[in-house]
């Protein structure tokens, strides 16, 4: 059986109060993590034959229905699930149903890492690409901070998210862990080897 990872999105990175039903990114690290929940969920939409969602990167009424009809057909298959670590697709499904929350777009936003880890092993279990096609985003992305400012995402930022998002999607557990590890040694290096000039 897989088993489910911790959510990580703390509520103050994205803003669930500017437009009611809508939770949208803060940050660009956040607008990545929700676009990559909508590619998962979209594949999983892929292979059940359910309404898809575009990657816009705001959880809204659309990304909470379709992680609605995802927690029933992941219930459904998880009938049977045998728990014996074999990653079939009851046992991933029977993990996906449990974490999933579709009560409101902060239950789905808060725990986006969470469920897009486990809808991606429920969907490759069940053959899907790692990419399918989506309905096109017609609005601009835009980030909106606690205090409500917005910022909107130019297209050529927002493309780089986009991809970003679905490269880190497509890597196994371990290799995000390197990856954001890496990260953070070289801001590390970066920003601290400025605070150490200046100071001199």
């Amino acid at each position: 059986m897989s088993y489910a990872t911790l959510g990580s999105i703390d509520s103050s990175s994205f803003n669930s109060t500017k437009y009611p039903g809508v939770c949208k990114p803060s940050t660009t690290a956040t607008l990545a993590a929700f676009q990559n929940l909508q590619t998962q969920l979209n594949r999983v939409a892929q292979a059940k034959n359910l309404p898809k969602v575009a990657v816009d990167g705001d959880v809204g009424p659309g990304t909470v229905a379709l992680a609605g009809y995802v927690k029933a057909v992941a219930a459904a298959d998880a009938t049977g699930a045998d728990t014996t670590g074999d990653n079939t697709v009851a046992d991933n499904a029977a993990t996906l149903a449990s974490v999933i929350d579709a009560s409101s777009c902060t239950s789905i936003a808060s725990r986006a890492d969470d469920i897009a880890a486990n809808a991606e092993m429920y969907a490759t279990a069940l053959g899907v690409p790692s990419t399918v096609p989506a309905p096109v985003n017609t609005s601009a992305t835009t980030l909106v901070s606690s205090t409500g400012a917005e910022t909107q995402i130019s297209g050529a930022v927002q493309n780089t998210v986009s991809s970003a998002a679905a490269s880190f999607g497509a890597l196994g557990t371990m290799e995000q862990v390197v990856v954001i590890g890496a990260i953070g040694i070289a801001g590390y290096i970066v920003f601290g080897g400025k605070k150490k000039r200046s100071r001199r």
